[in-house]
């Protein structure tokens, strides 16, 4: 990632974001003025880079983010932190794009017989509140980089307690973890292999997103999926009678490529559901990351 410069621009960024007074901005209002997505747009191109990828796509990793109501309050909140995401997404898309044009043949993990891509994450723990399960995720992932790629965290760390990972990832005055805020925690106790979010939209395909979990699990680093899963879309879910449009983050930390299916990870506190959950399909997963009306916030997937 190109070095973060003081500029002029910056200024200007600050006043056209600032405009907006609310909380929770749709990327329509903030851009009523095609001249403001103009401005960020430019102020994002000239910090990251290309990673061999053509400026086509590049441009397309970019204005994907420029549409997310997530990305833009990361953006309004800590624009170094913004620019880390784009810049990681970039990356990852060109790392992604190298493996399919060796067919996959640099695809390797520990454990990976050609088939299979996993980290062994902790799937014993439970959320230790109700709405901590962004908070239980993350501890999960992170046991999943501890056993396998353990030398990329930072020096002296120690895993977290709940409370502490809670403290980073909630924002203040709310009770559940932001996408945003997952990542940028996990990405602070990591010196490479950082993670990145993707908002799952209308075009998002299911081969994208079979890439994404594929890619990661190959680099060790567990999925998390801020997830629908309550709307007949998981399967070990269906008749929970939990209100179908609740969000909750799941982990996926196994990919079986010999018959396409998943391993999930569940830190519930609810009896029965806790735990590994197996043979979950590419189509439950992809159904559960479509938000189950237009008042909910769209699925994500945090990938590294």
């Amino acid at each position: 990632m190109k070095n973060v410069t003081k500029r002029i621009m910056s200024v200007i960024i600050t006043t056209v974001i600032m405009a907006s007074t609310t909380t929770s901005v749709s990327a329509e209002s903030l851009w009523s003025n095609s001249s403001n997505e103009n401005v960020v747009y430019n102020s994002i191109r000239a910090e990251v880079d290309n990673y061999q990828l053509s400026d086509n796509i590049v441009d397309e990793i970019i204005y994907s983010y420029i549409s997310d109501s997530v990305f833009i309050q990361e953006y309004k909140e800590d624009f170094k932190s913004a620019i880390e995401t784009v810049d990681n997404a970039i990356r990852i898309q060109s790392r992604i794009a190298t493996e399919i044009l060796n067919e996959e043949v640099n695809l390797t993990a520990l454990g990976n017989n050609n088939t299979l891509f996993y980290c062994t994450v902790d799937t014993t723990i439970e959320q230790e509140q109700p709405t901590w399960c962004g908070v239980g995720s993350t501890l999960m992932a992170l046991t999943g980089i501890e056993t396998f790629s353990s030398t990329t965290l930072v020096s002296g760390y120690t895993r977290p307690t709940q409370t502490v990972i809670a403290n980073n990832v909630i924002p203040p005055n709310e009770n559940t973890a932001f996408v945003g805020y997952i990542v940028q925690y996990l990405n602070s106790l990591l010196k490479s292999s950082k993670y990145t979010y993707k908002m799952v939209s209308s075009t998002t395909t299911s081969a994208q997103i079979q890439s994404y979990i594929k890619s990661s699990l190959a680099a060790n680093r567990p999925v998390i999926l801020r997830s629908y899963p309550y709307n007949n879309s998981l399967s070990y879910y269906n008749g929970s009678g939990i209100d179908y449009d609740e969000a909750h983050y799941i982990v996926v930390y196994r990919y079986d490529s010999s018959n396409n299916t998943f391993s999930i990870a569940d830190c519930t506190y609810v009896d029965g559901y806790q735990g590994s959950h197996h043979n979950i399909t590419l189509n439950e997963i992809y159904n559960c990351l479509q938000r189950p009306n237009s008042s909910c916030l769209e699925g994500y997937i945090i990938h590294g």
